[in-house]
């Protein structure tokens, strides 16, 4: 793992490699709202870094474990956003972020599995009908990822 200070000089100088996740259970799409900046208290959907020497699939694993709990499918990658370049930071380096996101689109596996939140990350979670988020006014990233998702994946 990089310590705070290695990462906040990385992050200064370099875009970030992330993976988004766009978990799907039945008819509905689970949002989070984050505690840390970029897009401090917004809905968004789960996701974080891709480390060094890991494989795709297992950073999606990961992280769906890590910030909701949850155990998910194998993904389908369906959009690489790669202009996602926000004022604001998490270091306070006044650099603002610039982060590479691959979205997946994926299910959960267990039906019923509890939602056991990353509270370092996020205040809270809820589950959102498609549609709601696509004409909700939620950040314009995601809503073209879950609108892109069910078009493509889930029609």
């Amino acid at each position: 793992m990089i310590d705070k200070d290695s990462y906040s000089r990385i992050h200064s100088l370099l875009p970030i490699a992330c993976i988004d996740l766009v978990i799907v259970r039945t008819d509905a799409v689970l949002l989070v709202k984050r505690k840390n900046e970029p897009l401090k208290d917004n809905w968004f959907i789960p996701g974080g870094r891709l480390h060094r020497g890991e494989f795709v699939q297992d950073a999606i694993e990961r992280i769906a474990k890590e910030e909701t709990g949850l155990t998910v499918s194998r993904a389908a990658v369906f959009l690489i956003f790669e202009n996602l370049i926000f004022d604001a930071d998490p270091f306070g380096h006044g650099l603002g972020t610039h982060k590479v996101s691959l979205a997946f689109a994926t299910k959960t596996m267990i039906e019923g599995e509890p939602l056991k939140l990353d509270m370092t990350q996020h205040d809270e979670a809820r589950w959102y009908k498609p549609e709601a988020i696509i004409n909700g006014g939620f950040h314009h990233y995601m809503t073209r990822a879950v609108r892109l998702c069910f078009e493509q994946l889930y029609v």
